[in-house]
């Protein structure tokens, strides 16, 4: 059985890379086709992408953050698509379906990273094989499979992880619906939850903060704390700060002048928003 897998951009190509190699760990008789190994010198490259595409019963397409909106990946999958009973896999790596919204992949069967959904799609690759492996055989060796993928991978998903730091003026502003859309929406988010008090404690750099700010009596000496936390920062690309009031409250007078430099939401929705700006 032969497959394509469809590639752009470094992350993309370290996944397809991962692919070609283990697929035939898998499945003995396999044949994948990724152009990075699989075009020889002196051929002409356009050709022989076009005659695998042709011939290619399965295709996986590896989409990253970086590939999402890359012509060629499109080419590639609407080449597959044409082909008569290929079937065609969108491999999401840091990413979810709702980032496909707009695009023309959007209407594939989709993987992500993830043991089980990766061994349905090795089980659909199986039902389709010349030689469909017996039950026990087959998870002997998707366990193996999957140990080398993880190893390979793993490394690389920790690497495009977003830090998220959450500070709460007041414990009782725990905004956990919003986090829970933010959290959908980024499949590879590490968040950690502080209340002003102990900001001292934070551990890990931050490529966001977002500040829940209530606006009572004392609040403006706590989100000058979180200014000056931000402007203390040492790390070489200092963090975004979000100040999110809650109830559609604005800064005004000193506070604005404190914190007017930052991005402010005053919604659930216009803080999701926000966030998609800062962290894509």
């Amino acid at each position: 059985m032969k497959v394509f897998i469809s590639w752009s951009g470094k992350t993309s190509r370290q996944i397809a890379e991962s692919f070609r190699e283990l697929l035939p760990y898998m499945f003995e008789r396999i044949q994948p086709f990724a152009s990075f190994e699989d075009i020889k010198k002196g051929e002409q490259g356009i050709q022989k992408i076009l005659q695998e595409l042709e011939n290619s019963k399965f295709g996986i397409i590896c989409l990253t953050q970086e590939s999402l909106n890359s012509p060629w990946l499109n080419f590639e999958a609407g080449a597959l698509a044409k082909t008569r009973d290929s079937q065609l896999y969108t491999f999401l790596f840091g990413i979810t379906r709702q980032d496909l919204n707009f695009s023309p992949l959007r209407d594939f069967q989709s993987t992500y990273y993830d043991k089980a959904d990766v061994k349905q799609l090795m089980k659909t690759m199986n039902e389709n094989y010349d030689s469909p492996l017996n039950e026990t055989i087959f998870n002997n060796k998707f366990d193996d499979f999957w140990i080398k993928l993880s190893t390979k991978l793993d490394p690389i998903y920790e690497s495009l992880k977003k830090n998220v730091t959450l500070i709460l003026e007041e414990q009782e502003l725990v905004i956990t619906q919003e986090i829970n859309d933010i959290k959908s929406i980024f499949s590879n988010l590490n968040l950690q939850t502080y209340l002003i008090e102990d900001i001292k404690n934070i551990s890990l750099s931050s490529d966001l903060i977002i500040y829940v700010y209530s606006k009572s009596h004392q609040s403006k000496d706590k989100l000058q704390q979180i200014v000056d936390y931000i402007k203390t920062q040492t790390q070489q690309v200092k963090p975004s700060l979000i100040i999110y009031t809650l109830d559609n409250k604005r800064l005004e007078g000193d506070e604005w002048t404190m914190a007017k430099d930052y991005i402010f939401a005053n919604f659930p929705q216009t803080l999701i928003e926000r966030c998609k700006e800062v962290l894509k």
